[in-house]
């Protein structure tokens, strides 16, 4: 649901269903794109310091798409 959201660009409810889903399966492998989403959800809300939070630990992510855009959003931001 978080992805349908995001594509939709209704970044809030997207927040929502990324952040239930690191509550309720905190052990999934899915969580370090739950965070990644979140970051850009935070970015696109322009809400910078919670998007560098949640994209700051970048040291689970392997897709150099990914890597890329999470070092332009640091960029637009400084």
């Amino acid at each position: 649901m978080g992805e349908i959201q995001l594509t939709t660009r209704n970044y809030k409810q997207a927040l929502t269903y990324y952040k239930k889903l690191i509550e309720r399966y905190p052990g999934s492998s899915l969580i370090a794109e739950a965070k990644y989403k979140i970051g850009l959800c935070y970015f696109e809300l322009k809400d910078y310091d919670l998007a560098i939070d949640n994209l700051g630990d970048r040291t689970r992510i392997t897709d150099p798409a990914k890597l890329r855009r999470i070092a332009r959003s640091f960029r637009h931001r400084m």
